[in-house]
């Protein structure tokens, strides 16, 4: 089992106190970042480009799950 309570706890040793941008769907992965008080600026979603064509049943099950910021990606020349 992870604790993703604890990866927030990685970014603190680090000194951080903000993240610009986190590419990550996962409010599994962003709610413990944020309650831990560091600032996250902007949330970037997968664009669907870089997501395999195999794997459309797997990504449709985690946006269904929380796995979904609900935002247009800000840049196409991201990646």
């Amino acid at each position: 089992m992870r604790f993703r309570e604890l990866m927030a706890d990685v970014f603190h040793c680090l000194g951080m106190s903000n993240i610009e941008g986190l590419v990550s769907m996962s409010d599994i992965k962003y709610s413990p970042i944020i309650n831990s008080g560091i600032k996250i600026v902007e949330r970037v979603p997968i664009r669907d480009q870089l997501v395999p064509e195999d794997v459309p049943v797997e990504i449709a099950a985690k946006k269904a799950t929380a796995y979904d910021t609900n935002k247009e990606v800000r840049d196409e020349n991201i990646f």
